[in-house]
């Protein structure tokens, strides 16, 4: 059962089980106010009710008693739950030790409301919607990195166990606040770096890297969501290859995890991710592959400009900010490149970033060129 103190928790908590005695039936055992109001039912109505009778909640079916999956990785879904299912949540199951799961509902409905009012006020500029953002987005960025720096301090210490080991359930709550910390963390640095865009004040170191090695920091530092979402993500790169870049680790480091975390997004469960290394003469050329749901080609134009979104009604859509490739393509513009996207409606989308090689790579190419 859930404790007490997690009634009122911003996050809505739900348990479940399978139903003894049946291969497949799950019911809900224990349900916090915040999920009871996320799906629309009384507390007393949505506790012992089958979790297939749950608007929304059926979306989980056997993503979490399927023996062939990793009990240890939560598992994404994203429905609509609610009266006339107009609610956009993400629920994130995660198994218990007894058997049964815990379910996560994260509400995501205001973030669509926040962008379908975008869409309608046609009326103001660009530049107004620009400046009033960036405003914002700084001062809640800044104001929210230290809180959020000290609770996933003490979400580390918690983890760390030491002379007081947390229970099952215990670390389950603790290692969901730490993900989800992180994931915010990344929104708000996202956030930062947009504000800093739009000011001009956007500082950018040059070194001499290698792009190679970035990716696949990159791809490693995203292996917790692929894992989660039961995605497999294949990097292919040419032998003997030259990638070296002038650029900031850092930033393009921050530019390709944003473009990966927008494919895993963008994924279906058990979806496939490519993404490959490649060299066009002085360019160096990655490009990151996934089978979502695409871009409709009228509106593949409109992809760059702040606020545009991925429009997919199914229910695994990403209902995110997307402010992630804004980022993205500001870093790659300012480094002399561009970040383009080619796809195909129902057989997901392409990004390409291209940059030049390095001036010393490029130097030694025309050499043996010569020779």
């Amino acid at each position: 059962m859930l404790p007490g103190y997690l009634d009122d928790a911003v996050v809505g908590l739900v348990l479940i089980r399978p139903v003894t005695g049946t291969a497949s039936a799950s019911e809900v055992i224990d349900a916090n106010s915040t999920a009871a109001r996320l799906l629309g039912l009384d507390r007393s109505e949505l506790v012992g009710r089958p979790l297939e009778g749950v608007s929304g909640l059926e979306a989980i079916g056997s993503h979490w008693t399927d023996p062939s999956a990793d009990g240890d990785s939560p598992v994404v879904v994203r429905a609509r739950v609610g009266p006339a299912a107009r609610r956009h949540v993400e629920l994130t199951i995660t198994r218990q030790p007894d058997g049964g799961a815990l379910v996560e509902v994260l509400d995501q409905s205001g973030e669509e409301r926040l962008w379908d009012a975008l869409d309608q006020e046609r009326a103001i500029t660009e530049s107004t919607i620009q400046r009033v953002t960036s405003n914002f987005s700084r001062a809640v960025s800044h104001e929210l990195r230290t809180p959020l720096a000290s609770m996933l301090g003490c979400a580390e210490l918690l983890l760390d166990g030491g002379d007081a080991p947390l229970s099952p359930q215990q670390r389950t709550l603790v290692e969901s606040i730490e993900r989800n910390g992180r994931r915010l963390r990344g929104l708000v640095l996202n956030l930062i770096d947009l504000a800093s865009i739009d000011s001009g004040g956007f500082n950018l170191a040059r070194h001499d890297i290698d792009l190679h090695e970035v990716v696949r920091h990159s791809v490693d530092a995203v292996a917790g969501l692929v894992h989660a979402r039961h995605i497999i993500l294949r990097v292919s790169v040419e032998p003997g290859t030259a990638y070296r870049v002038h650029g900031d680790p850092e930033k393009l480091r921050r530019v390709i995890h944003n473009l990966l975390t927008n494919a895993v997004a963008n994924s279906h469960l058990g979806g496939r991710i490519r993404v490959r290394l490649e060299r066009e003469e002085e360019i160096v050329v990655l490009r990151v592959q996934d089978e979502g749901p695409g871009i409709p080609r009228h509106r593949q134009p409109l992809v760059s400009p702040r606020a545009y979104r991925t429009t997919h009604d199914s229910q695994e859509n990403n209902a995110g900010l997307g402010i992630g490739l804004d980022v993205a393509q500001a870093i790659v513009i300012a480094y002399g490149g561009s970040l383009d996207v080619t796809s195909t409606p129902g057989d997901g989308a392409q990004l390409s970033l291209r940059l030049q090689v390095a001036p010393s790579v490029a130097i030694v190419v025309a050499d043996q060129e010569a020779s």
